[in-house]
Formats: structure tokens, sequence, C-alpha cells
């Protein structure tokens, strides 16, 4: 499995174990029943956070992968292109700061 999913079902999981934890507490149980019912209570959020972390994560990368559809990478200016050109970079070389080729340049 993924992490959002894995990370959404141990959140949903803790909070389950410390929400029936307080309830029990709050009802005066015996210790025991507020265990039992606290772990019940936690693999039921574990498994209903597995899920709804999947569904979330799947819904993301669809969208994601809609948005990278509908908006392709803008395309470079000739402006830009033809300093490139002058400069003697390479044309998919997008690194910025970098500074220009030099040639004639002795090893240390």
């Amino acid at each position: 499995m993924d992490t959002p999913s894995k990370t959404v079902s141990g959140v949903l999981g803790l909070a389950a174990f410390a929400v029936a934890c307080l309830g029990g507490l709050a009802a005066r149980d015996t210790p025991d029943v507020i265990l039992l019912q606290a772990i019940i209570a936690m693999l039921i959020g574990a498994v209903l956070g597995r899920i709804i972390g999947a569904m979330g994560a799947q819904g993301m990368r669809e969208h994601v992968e809609r948005h990278i559809a509908s908006n392709p990478p803008a395309e470079e200016p000739q402006e830009l292109l033809d300093l490139r050109e002058a400069r003697g970079e390479a044309p998919g070389n997008k690194a910025r700061g970098a500074p220009p080729p030099t040639q004639g340049a002795r090893a240390a």
C-alpha cells in the first residue's frame, strides 16, 4: 500500500482508540471492557482509514494527471532560445544560474 493510506489508517485507528478509552472512562466501565472496546474501535478505524486513504490518494492521482494533461508546459520564448544559442548552451539546458561553458579552461 502507499503511504497516504497508511498514514490515514494509523491516525484514524489511534483516534478511535483514544475516543473509545475516554468514552469508557466517562461511562466508568472496567479496564478490561474499556481496552477491549478500544482495541475493536482501533481495528475498525484502521480498516476505514486504509479505505479512505486509498480513495483520497486515487482521487489526488487522477486530479494531478488531469491537471498535467490540460496544462502542458509552456514553450520557451524565441529570445531565450536565441540567447542560449549565442552562449553555446545545449537547447535542453534549463539550469538557472549555471555559468556559461568555458573553453580552454585548465584542469586544476
